[in-house]
């Protein structure tokens, strides 16, 4: 059965819903500069508004720079009392990361989480995208810190860049990615940086560019760290906006209003650094082959975005045979860590 009309018709529904939600509360609208890209967030009511602007305001841009390049509309039930139309698929149909079976195609992306209510679905054709929540109420943890995530990977995949699970510091001309499972430290390791003159592009999710040459965008201003750790970057109390309690024990903070001169917006890509939990005092690095960073770095950016593939695949094992790799081992003193990195990227 072609499966292209019914996914066209139910993308129409969404529109009509949208319509319907604005003209019931009202719409705004914020632009953002992601990577070369001008996006554009209308949002029909309030509601969903701060929360899912919070970890992108870096980025946000009031200048007159013309149409934008990605328009994404969002609304929510409760507060605009306009429902999202039933949803046309079986619950079996809803697969890992939310991929709704038979509603993916080249022209449309589509995914539905069940347990948190939230849809998310893309059209690349006219490159429009809505993302519906039931209850911001119940809005997750993880869409706070990383608002749009599918949206965002499935639109800038279609043009050739990638999304990866990874965090990034450096400086103007040059800095690093930081790739690992979750508990790798990575978070730990960026935002320890912050204690120094390296600049922050992220400690969860970043974008690759890989042509020209491999460079990193910033996405996110958020931060996440367990609450075990928060006691080994004290000059980061006051920051965290979450008890913590929701997922994983891990608390959420945004730095652009705590530390805006210490944000960047994206660099060239000089190395990929794999952290490592040594228990030393002292950090040391080590190279490793590119076969060992892109374990590192595939799996955990496969396995979180949802219609990641061949093309993901690719793109990162290009950029790990494109940059020198290094296992960064990562002693107990965290001041030791941005003075690491800052000579690694000298050197370099």
């Amino acid at each position: 059965m072609d499966r292209a009309v019914p996914v066209a018709a139910f993308f129409e529904l969404l529109e009509d819903r949208f319509r319907h939600a604005k003209a019931l509360a009202g719409s705004r609208h914020q632009d953002f500069a992601l990577g070369t890209s001008r996006v554009r967030l209308e949002f029909a009511g309030r509601a969903l508004e701060k929360p899912l602007t919070a970890a992108l305001a870096h980025r946000r841009t009031i200048a007159s720079g013309g149409p934008a390049h990605l328009t994404i509309h969002l609304w929510d039930s409760v507060t605009t009392g306009s429902p999202m139309p039933p949803p046309p698929w079986p619950k079996e149909a809803c697969r890992e990361k939310g991929t709704v079976h038979g509603y993916n195609d080249d022209r449309f992306r589509t995914s539905f989480s069940v347990g948190s209510g939230v849809l998310s679905m893309l059209d690349l054709e006219r490159e429009v995208g809505f993302l519906w929540l039931r209850d911001v109420a119940h809005l997750p943890f993880w869409e706070e810190g990383a608002p749009l995530l599918n949206l965002f990977h499935w639109w800038f995949a279609a043009k050739g860049w990638q999304l990866v699970h990874g965090a990034a510091v450096g400086y103007p001309d040059g800095g690093v990615l930081l790739a690992g499972r979750g508990g790798s430290g990575k978070s730990t390791t960026a935002l320890a940086c912050l204690d120094s003159d390296l600049l922050y592009a992220g400690d969860d999710y970043c974008l690759l560019q890989t042509d020209p040459s491999p460079r990193v965008f910033s996405l996110y201003n958020s931060a996440k760290l367990a609450r075990s750790h928060l006691h080994r970057l004290p000059f980061l109390s006051g920051l965290w906006v979450t008890d913590g309690e929701r997922v994983d024990e891990k608390r959420l903070a945004f730095l652009q209003p705590h530390r805006p001169d210490q944000l960047i917006d994206g660099f060239p890509l000089k190395a990929i650094l794999l952290p490592r939990v040594a228990g030393t005092l002292r950090t040391t690095l080590t190279p490793v082959l590119p076969a060992e960073a892109f374990k590192a770095l595939a799996p955990s950016t496969l396995f979180q975005l949802s219609g990641a593939g061949t093309a993901a695949f690719t793109i990162m094992a290009k950029i790990v045979r494109t940059v020198p790799c290094w296992q960064i081992h990562l002693g107990t003193d965290l001041g030791e860590l941005p003075r690491i990195i800052g000579r690694l990227l000298r050197e370099a």
